[in-house]
């Protein structure tokens, strides 16, 4: 948000490359610490679904930094941040992951406290452009599908694969789209 408001002509593509490339080295060096080499070695099995988990990765952290422009970070970051209740659902759908009821009540109060702390009815809100806040809704929504989604892939993976091989993946296929983005 901080950027948004020194430089309103910043890109949210832009954001996202530099952002993307800092993280590539900052994961290479700690591969090098943690595992003494530097391996990024994914097994065939798990090769499209690291490509699927970039992309979706993408289009996560993309409308996360958009959505930004369109309402405050803190709406934002409650909308997004509820993706954990979709990586539990598509856990439960496609990796067989039980769900208790205890788990079911976690969701709905989470689900619940979501709409609460957005405020939906608060008339005390003075937008600029109320239309702004409801683009921002959408693109903080499409943002949460796609961060449970990825967050969702690599819970997949989570045995196979050293750990900071996915992020390291994923800010790879983020410094590689931006500029598509970006010039486009």
């Amino acid at each position: 948000k901080i950027l948004y408001k020194h430089n309103p002509n910043l890109l949210a593509s832009e954001a996202l490359y530099w952002k993307s490339i800092s993280m590539v080295v900052f994961c290479i060096i700690f591969l090098n610490v943690t595992t003494g080499t530097f391996s990024l070695y994914i097994p065939k099995q798990y090769r499209k679904i690291i490509f699927f988990r970039c992309i979706t990765g993408f289009i996560w952290i993309q409308s996360y930094f958009l959505s930004l422009k369109y309402m405050p970070i803190g709406m934002a970051i409650t909308i997004i941040f509820s993706s954990p209740i979709l990586t539990t659902f598509l856990a439960y759908i496609f990796m067989g992951e039980t769900i208790t009821e205890w788990d079911i009540l976690s969701l709905i109060s989470s689900f619940i406290g979501v709409i609460i702390l957005n405020k939906p009815f608060d008339s005390d809100y003075k937008w600029d452009n109320s239309n702004q806040i409801y683009i921002g809704t959408c693109i903080c929504i499409v943002s949460a599908i796609a961060s449970g989604t990825s967050n969702a892939l690599m819970r997949y993976m989570r045995h196979d694969i050293h750990y900071a091989a996915g992020p390291t993946f994923f800010s790879i296929g983020c410094s590689l789209m931006s500029p598509i983005v970006i010039f486009y």
